[in-house]
């Protein structure tokens, strides 16, 4: 990615960040999220969601 625009390397930074910390907010507040099975299956989607997201924001 780097190597084919340099001059994007905040833009890259910045992405990278978010993604990062979007991850960790939901990895701290999983006790809110752990009431069950209901509860790890919602986090479940979450996460896939936001996958999904960075993975076509990859491809376009």
């Amino acid at each position: 990615m780097d190597g084919q625009a340099p001059e994007r390397w905040p833009e890259w930074l910045a992405t990278l960040l978010l993604a990062r910390g979007t991850t960790s907010l939901i990895l701290l507040l999983f006790s809110h999220f752990d009431r069950g099975p209901k509860g790890m299956n919602a986090l479940q989607h979450l996460m896939g969601l936001i996958l999904t997201a960075i993975a076509v924001e990859m491809f376009m």
